[in-house]
Formats: C-alpha cells, sequence, structure tokens
C-alpha cells in the first residue's frame, strides 16, 4: 500500500478486506491442524476447514494480484506521463 501514488476508496476496500483475511488464516490453520490430530471434530468449522482455508489463501491471493495489477497500471501512466 505504501508503494501506491494514490489510495482510491477500491484499494483502501481490498486493503482492510486483506487484513480481515490474513487474521482469518492462524484460527483457520489451527482448527485444520487439530482435526488432522484429533478426526472429531473440535468446532464448528471443523469440517470444511480445509475448503475455507483454501478460499482464504486463495483470496488473499486474489487481492495481492489486484493490488500488482494496480501497481503496474500506476506506474505504466506515471511512466507514460514521464515520456511526454
Amino acid at each position: 500500500m505504501s508503494v501506491l501514488p494514490v489510495e482510491t476508496i477500491g484499494t483502501r476496500v481490498l486493503n482492510t478486506l486483506l487484513l480481515l483475511l490474513v487474521a482469518l488464516e492462524p484460527y483457520l490453520l489451527n482448527t485444520l491442524l487439530a482435526f488432522f490430530v484429533n478426526p472429531q471434530p473440535p468446532g464448528p468449522f471443523a469440517g470444511v476447514a480445509s475448503t475455507i482455508y483454501a478460499l482464504d489463501i486463495g483470496a488473499i491471493y486474489a487481492i495481492l494480484a489486484l493490488f500488482t495489477n494496480i501497481l503496474a497500471t500506476e506506474e505504466k501512466r506515471l511512466g507514460q506521463r514521464l515520456i511526454y
């Protein structure tokens, strides 16, 4: 976020969502590991912990890809301004 020259509402929302997903990841990983140690479900998400964990990681990578795309677009636009 510190590299982006302009912070818009969309990037702020994506950043907040990314922080939420990163905070959720350790809980899901702990639930997933506890399920492998003890097959009896210890909590409400134990049966689907691997699916939710995969979706969480996938969403994190998708948001990071969006940030990379936004940054590349901004750098390309800034570079064109400097050339002309």
